[in-house]
């Protein structure tokens, strides 16, 4: 009998020295991996929240929401450039098509594009002027061939009115049966005083004789830098109508938003709007000079968002980047816009929005350089690259994918204001990608964090 035992117990001895032995080689392995610093998996992890901002170096965002697809126009100052996107969360982070440039011509400085459906047609109203000269500033419009906002688009020429005055950001209201546009007008040339413009559209390049002043800047916040009203934005909500403006100088931090509502029953007329009497948005939490909204619906139609444009960092000027949050509405069925969230903040998707980017960390960082693996399929992904840029200025990066260099990465500068985002698209291989950043000269001022990717 213990013959027998011995017998029976012998392979369940080495069974349990072969697990030992098993064990002992994963764990050896897993420590392996740690010292290495091929930790977080190549597989990343799916994002269910996203931050700021959504492109860089962009202006006076337009934001249309058409047959499932966002669609943002915004100043590129050469051309007229539309992105496309299935998220609101990927909004400008793809490559544009230019629907529109001057050419041979002798338009320059095109300004604050806005994408309107008329009728069965796209219009898109701009701002432009002669050679580079901003006196000539006037307003023109493009009209699509066919019913596919990307165009093609025709060439209309300039809105014309009886005045003929400098005239800036464009924007078309819908009232009862006509159609008006606003704008942001001088009413001479000696007088640089922005004002906010209404008149009746009798064509898409002919405006009824009978402008009228919506607003004139008069408060200290609208003021205290330079005089100016000008990038309005209609707002519906139920039946009422709002206008959402920005006053102060752009290039300053004391840019903001302002709102006017529409109170009467004709809107040619001034007093048929009411001005609240302080900023509705403005410079909070590290985030300076916000101005020039847009607004859009989540996916499922049920949350309220605000995109918008704000220095990229404090006193950058005229170098801007585009943001976007939620906003509510006050029991009376007015906007609350708050403050801006902060530039770190994490935030939820947009209601009904799908997580669509996976988020990895850092594989290996060396003295010099920083790696990601990335487990992906055969594909071009859009990539985010979230970084802080504490240079005191603009800087680039060299990096590759699977030891090929990719054309460099650009950062502006954070300076305290938390990170930001670099994008750009990549091309990537099935299986295991790396991805090398290569942290050196002034670029080592650069750190950075994770990266994140999405099919394009």
């Amino acid at each position: 009998m213990q013959t027998e035992k011995r017998i029976l117990d012998g392979p369940r001895r080495n069974n349990r020295a072969r697990r030992r032995a098993l064990i002992g080689i994963a764990l050896g392995g897993w420590l392996l991996a740690l010292t290495v610093g091929a930790s977080p998996a190549a597989s990343g992890k799916l994002a269910t929240t996203f931050e700021n901002p959504l492109a860089v170096n962009g202006a006076d965002p337009y934001v249309v929401r058409y047959q499932g697809y966002y669609y943002l126009t915004m100043t590129t100052g050469d051309n007229v450039t539309l992105w496309r996107a299935r998220w609101l969360t990927e909004l400008g982070a793809g490559p544009g098509r230019v629907v529109w440039s001057p050419g041979t011509g002798n338009l320059a400085d095109v300004w604050s594009p806005e994408l309107h459906r008329i009728g069965r047609r796209w219009d898109i109203y701009f701002a432009a002027d002669q050679a580079g000269n901003n006196a000539t500033h006037r307003i023109y419009v493009l009209q699509s061939a066919g019913f596919n906002p990307l165009g093609p688009y025709h060439f209309q020429g300039m809105v014309h009115d009886r005045a003929n005055q400098w005239a800036i950001d464009p924007t078309v209201l819908d009232y009862r049966g006509s159609r008006y546009l606003i704008w942001s007008g001088w009413l001479s040339p000696k007088n640089h005083v922005q004002h906010l413009m209404i008149d009746r559209l009798l064509s898409p390049t002919r405006l009824a004789p009978n402008a009228s002043i919506l607003t004139t800047p008069v408060y200290s916040w609208e003021t205290s830098v330079a005089p100016i009203n000008e990038g309005p934005v209609v707002l519906r909500h139920g039946r009422r109508i709002f206008i959402v403006y920005s006053a102060n100088a752009s290039w300053t931090d004391q840019y903001c938003l302002g709102l006017i509502t529409l109170v009467g029953t004709h809107p040619l007329r001034p007093q048929a709007w009411k001005k609240t009497p302080h900023p509705v948005f403005q410079s909070a939490h590290g985030i300076y000079g916000p101005g020039h909204a847009s607004f859009a619906t989540s996916e499922n139609g049920r949350q309220w968002w605000i995109i918008y444009h704000a220095a990229a960092y404090r006193g950058s000027g005229w170098t801007r980047v585009i943001r976007a949050q939620p906003f509510t509405w006050s029991p009376q069925g007015v906007p609350e816009f708050h403050a801006p969230v902060p530039a770190d903040a994490s935030l939820a998707l947009p209601a009904g929005e799908p997580p669509t980017r996976t988020t990895y960390g850092p594989s290996a960082r060396g003295a010099n350089d920083v790696v990601f693996r990335v487990r992906a399929r055969a594909g071009t992904y859009i990539l985010w690259v979230r970084y802080r840029n504490t240079s005191g200025g603009t800087t680039s990066q060299s990096w590759m994918v699977n030891g090929t260099y990719e054309p460099a990465l650009t950062y502006l500068p954070t300076n305290g204001q938390g990170s930001s985002f670099a994008m750009t698209q990549v091309t990537l291989r099935t299986g295991v990608n790396h991805l090398r950043f290569l942290e050196a000269g002034a670029a080592v001022s650069a750190r950075i964090a994770w990266i994140q990717l999405a099919l394009g």
